[in-house]
Parts: C-alpha cells; structure tokens; sequence
C-alpha cells in the first residue's frame, strides 16, 4: 500500500542519498555532482528545525510502499525574488529509478498542494535544469518557464518554471483519476 507522510531523520538520510544520485541524472553530464552527504543531511535537518524562525512553512515528505521509500519531495513558501506573494517552491522531487512510471511524482505534487492551496498559496515555482529529464515532466504539467538562471559557474543553465496552483491541481487530478481508470481496466483483463 502507498503513504505519504513526512521523513523522520532517518528516513532523511536515504531521500538526501537519492537526492544525491538523482542529481547526476539531473545534472547529464553538463557538470559534476559535488554533494557532499553529511553537508547536505545538516542543511535539510537545520532547514526543517528552522522554519519557524525563517517565517516559513518547509514540507519534507517521502512516498512509501510496504515501509520502503520510493521516492521524496520537498516544498516550501517561494522567496519574494521567484514569486511576489503566495507562493510556493518545489525545491526537490526525486523518484527511484525502480519506482518510476507509477504516476508517484504527481501524487507527491498532489499532496503538497493539499498542504498549501488552503492557505492561499497561489502559484508553484520550480527550478530545472534545462537539460534534465526532469525539465521535460514539468513541461508537460503546464508549466511557464517565467526566467533562467546560470549556476555552477556558468556551466548549468536552470530554467525557473512558474505554475498557476488551480491548473496544476486540476490537471495533476485528471491524470490521477486517467491512470486510475486504466488500472483498473487492467484489472480485468
């Protein structure tokens, strides 16, 4: 059975470990993957222990089958500078490659907009790399490239998406509710 719900510190440790092989995937080949873990487990754990004095809301969630972790997100309020008001950041999404296919990146997206949307957040906004497989997935949700970036030197050019929340929603549940109805069809045969 699939839940959703969010990491314990330990759970942390493996969605920074997927994080970190993801990231080479991410990165294809335009630069090298310098995650250090241990850096990179302190910045999440001060970042969640944090929130409240950065007048922020942080979501650190994991998807998980039979209590394996399949996959992970992490959200939070968008900085003034991506998003003028009511706003969000998806500031991570990563699936293991076994588990891919199983419509679990819009089903985490799905649940951080339930978290969000009642408090009048508005918009989503999401940094890709433009050469990422990743880039081609939030394309295909509606989303707005509304600026670039250039990080890693110059090396890395990051498209910074932008998505209207109701859309997204509306069309995040449509795909839900279509492979839903396939699978059940399957169910049958």
């Amino acid at each position: 059975m699939i839940q959703i719900r969010d990491l314990t510190n330990e759970e942390l440790k493996e969605a920074v470990m997927l994080k970190i092989t993801s990231w080479s995937e991410e990165l294809n080949g335009v630069a090298e993957n310098q995650i250090n873990f241990d850096e990179e487990y302190q910045f999440f754990l001060d970042w969640k222990k944090n929130e409240k004095e950065a007048n922020d809301l942080r979501t650190l969630i994991g998807v998980f089958e039979d209590g394996h972790l399949l996959g992970c997100a992490f959200a939070s309020l968008a900085d003034i500078y991506d998003c003028e008001e009511n706003g969000i950041e998806l500031n991570g999404l990563w699936i293991y490659p076994f588990a891919r296919n199983r419509k679990l990146s819009l089903t985490l997206i799905d649940y951080i907009l339930n978290v969000y949307m009642p408090l009048g957040m508005e918009k989503m906004i999401v940094y890709s790399h433009r050469y990422a497989p990743s880039n081609s997935f939030y394309h295909h949700l509606g989303g707005n490239i509304i600026k670039y970036d250039l990080q890693m030197h110059g090396k890395l050019e990051v498209d910074i998406f932008e998505f209207d929340l109701e859309a997204l929603k509306k069309n995040i549940v449509s795909k839900l509710e279509n492979h839903q109805s396939l699978e059940d069809s399957n169910a049958y045969l």
